[in-house]
């Protein structure tokens, strides 16, 4: 440091929560610190406290003159507490004169309280839904204000107990395959699962009936899992659908005039996010899609919505451990999205969320499935 450069008069500001938890639930409350350490004393407008839940969605379509951008942004709620001082808006904060405070280490308590009805945390290249808690420090005038942050992962309560989790569904498909206008003959699929609704680490267990009644052998049997999530901007002028395979499994190919039983199948479910239904602009759902490949025509195919939930109800036999995972291979995500012409970061955040999964010890008389995680 230079004789000319003066040492920063804020030495520390940080948000610490008390017995920080890995996830938190909608209706539960937390307790907190902001600490705030000065070298020397300081002219402030205020200190304060924000505690805040938001969803974002943003994405292009089209290119050069044709490109378009299409975003959404709702505040799910915004709590805030002044713990110094005032809390002034960025215009009244030009005329506000400022409040000395003095140089030392200060701790300056909070409590918050989740509302009841929340969607889970999610982070994705097109769209996010965050909670946090930010610290800042509001200067007299036009100086750049002070702003620190801290993540809290919100995970909605979805109870896998309630009776309509426990419904079984089927369905069946009979399809004529062919190719530029030459039929070759009929495929009746037909399907089920055990029930609408896992958690993470949990196996849906399927069965599946084909007839295969056409001239063509057909590749295989197969399942796989789905995630689709729904992006949607304000005033409903844009939506966005993304699709990937989270887990897939492989069965056997049906020769022609051949009836196959696929029976007593099991695809587990890899850690992910729960389904989300109570959002505005982002919707997260989930199909298992159990179909006949047919290589150069349509797969026959017969999908089940289902439900990933938090809440462990139905347990599947083996030694079961719940736990909060992240998403493996997840890129972590910077927190700090504030503008720099209105603020000083004090430190940077990487965040990467974690969500409930369902752990048991393998069983080493299970059969050997063909199993592709893609996740």
């Amino acid at each position: 440091m230079s004789k000319r450069e003066k040492p920063m008069k804020l030495e520390q500001f940080c948000v610490f929560i008390d017995e920080e938890k890995k996830v938190y639930y909608p209706g539960e409350t937390f307790a907190g610190t902001l600490h705030v350490s000065l070298r020397e004393q300081m002219m402030v407008a205020g200190i304060s406290v924000t505690f805040c839940g938001q969803v974002k969605t943003c994405w292009h379509e089209g290119a050069g003159e044709e490109k378009k951008t299409f975003t959404g942004e709702e505040v799910l709620f915004r709590k805030s507490k002044v713990l110094f001082g005032n809390a002034p808006t960025s215009i009244e904060k030009r005329t506000m004169p400022g409040k000395p405070h003095k140089a030392g280490e200060f701790d300056y308590n909070f409590k918050f309280t989740f509302p009841q009805i929340l969607p889970s945390s999610f982070e994705s290249s097109f769209g996010s839904i965050r909670y946090y808690v930010k610290g800042q420090i509001h200067k007299p005038g036009i100086k750049l204000d002070f702003i620190t942050k801290v993540p809290l992962t919100v995970i909605d309560r979805i109870d896998t107990t309630e009776m309509y989790c426990f419904t079984r569904k089927e369905d069946e498909i009979l399809q004529t395959i062919g190719c530029f206008g030459i039929k070759s003959g009929p495929v009746f699929c037909k399907a089920d699962i055990d029930r609408g609704c896992y958690i993470p680490g949990e196996y849906i267990v399927f069965n599946a009936h084909v007839e295969n009644h056409s001239k063509k052998t057909l590749k295989g049997l197969k399942a796989r899992l789905d995630q689709v999530v729904d992006y949607f901007a304000e005033d409903g002028s844009g939506h966005k659908i993304s699709r990937k395979t989270l887990v897939r499994l492989k069965g056997p190919k049906v020769y022609p005039g051949e009836t196959l039983e696929w029976s007593n199948q099991s695809l587990q479910i890899p850690i992910t996010e729960p389904s989300i239904h109570n959002c505005s602009l982002i919707n997260i759902r989930y199909v298992i899609v159990i179909y006949v490949d047919v290589r150069c025509f349509n797969n026959v195919c017969v999908p089940f919505e289902l439900i990933v939930g938090t809440i462990p109800g139905h347990i599947q036999s083996g030694n079961v451990t719940h736990s909060y995972k992240s998403i493996p291979n997840a890129c972590t995500v910077s927190f700090n999205d504030e503008q720099e012409e209105v603020c000083k970061i004090t430190h940077e955040v990487e965040y990467l969320p974690a969500y409930p999964y369902l752990e048991r010890t393998s069983n080493k008389d299970e059969k050997e499935l063909i199993v592709e995680d893609l996740t």
